[in-house]
């Protein structure tokens, strides 16, 4: 089926977020915005993440899904293939609130919505 999109399964308390994160990265791919890259780029990087998901993590049959632990990276990577900065702290103490406070939805309003793009 030609319009038919899997984007991944998350496990994680953050759900709400990824999937919103994930929905904007899909929606931006289907309308020429972001582009993918190719099918041995992708077969790679999914070996990479693969050989350090089993270098580290105890054996599950949802080893694949888990991302708790590393959401935070996750939710980089389609932030940056969105050509947005995925230090998402703003105000005049941005750089320290990166380093000690931790990211939440609020954080990635702006993308979810489209605001950031109508700047």
């Amino acid at each position: 089926m030609p319009t038919l999109f899997f984007v991944g399964r998350a496990a994680t308390i953050t759900c709400i977020l990824t999937y919103s994160l994930q929905a904007c990265w899909l929606a931006n791919v289907l309308n020429g915005k972001v582009r993918l890259p190719s099918v041995e780029d992708m077969r790679q990087n999914i070996e990479r993440v693969k050989a350090w998901k089993q270098s580290w993590m105890p054996f599950s049959s949802a080893r694949s899904a888990r991302l708790l632990a590393h959401a935070q990276h996750y939710h980089d990577e389609p932030v940056k293939d969105l050509g947005k900065s995925p230090l998402r702290k703003t105000g005049f103490f941005a750089p320290l609130k990166e380093l000690i406070f931790a990211y939440e939805p609020k954080d990635y309003a702006s993308i979810v919505s489209g605001d950031e793009d109508r700047r």
